[in-house]
């Protein structure tokens, strides 16, 4: 991957390359929650049992996404101080 950006100072650099390294992350436990509810869904299981099974996998892959999450927030609070209020307010306008 080509990086063609301009970037003023290192720091600028620094916190772009973070925030891209972060959104990969995301959108890599997002797609692999995505495959497991598909692949699921294909089973050859009766209805009700993937039913169970696909909030089981929804479940756990929110739990483990809020960990990795709280573990990212953890990293970034001393440059971002107010991170986890966003991302707390964030989840709750979700939630709704």
């Amino acid at each position: 991957m080509t990086n063609d950006r301009i970037y003023y100072s290192r720091e600028a650099e620094r916190v772009a390359r973070r925030n891209q390294v972060v959104t990969v992350l995301l959108f890599m436990a997002l797609g692999l929650g995505i495959g497991a509810v598909i692949a699921i869904l294909f089973a050859p299981d009766e209805g009700d049992k993937t039913r169970k099974l696909i909030a089981q996998a929804v479940e756990d892959g929110y739990k483990r996404g809020m960990e990795t999450a709280g573990d990212t927030l953890s990293k970034l609070e001393p440059e971002f101080p107010d991170v986890r209020k966003r991302f707390n307010d964030l989840i709750g306008s979700i939630r709704k």
